[in-house]
């Protein structure tokens, strides 16, 4: 799941290319993996689900600024930004009712 963030633009094969090529080379394995197909890979993040991730998360994760950094916070909140994500939610009318839809020349 990690190596699809950082290959967003890539297809699954080409995620498992990426990775499984860099552990090639990095062990010194002298022959090739055939890929798994992309069905088999989505099935595989399927039964994974999100708990690694979320383990992983929740270890890693912690605040740089501390209650005395200049500009950390407003009105008893931290301040955040997070720049250039896009997120993909389900297209429900409550998601759209709550989260609204970006502006489309096009319409609907």
């Amino acid at each position: 799941a990690i190596g699809m963030a950082m290959y967003s633009e890539g297809s699954y094969e080409d995620v498992f290319s990426q990775l499984s090529d860099g552990l090639s080379w990095s062990k010194g394995w002298t022959e090739s993996l055939k890929p798994p197909s992309k069905s088999a890979l989505f099935q595989a993040r399927l039964r994974l689900g999100a708990q690694p991730l979320r383990h992983l998360f929740y270890r890693v994760v912690r605040p740089l600024a501390t209650p005395d950094t200049p500009g950390s916070w407003f009105a008893d909140r931290r301040v955040m930004a997070i720049d250039g994500t896009c997120l993909d939610i389900a297209d429900t009318e409550a998601n759209e009712a709550h989260f609204g839809r970006p502006p489309s020349s096009r319409g609907d």
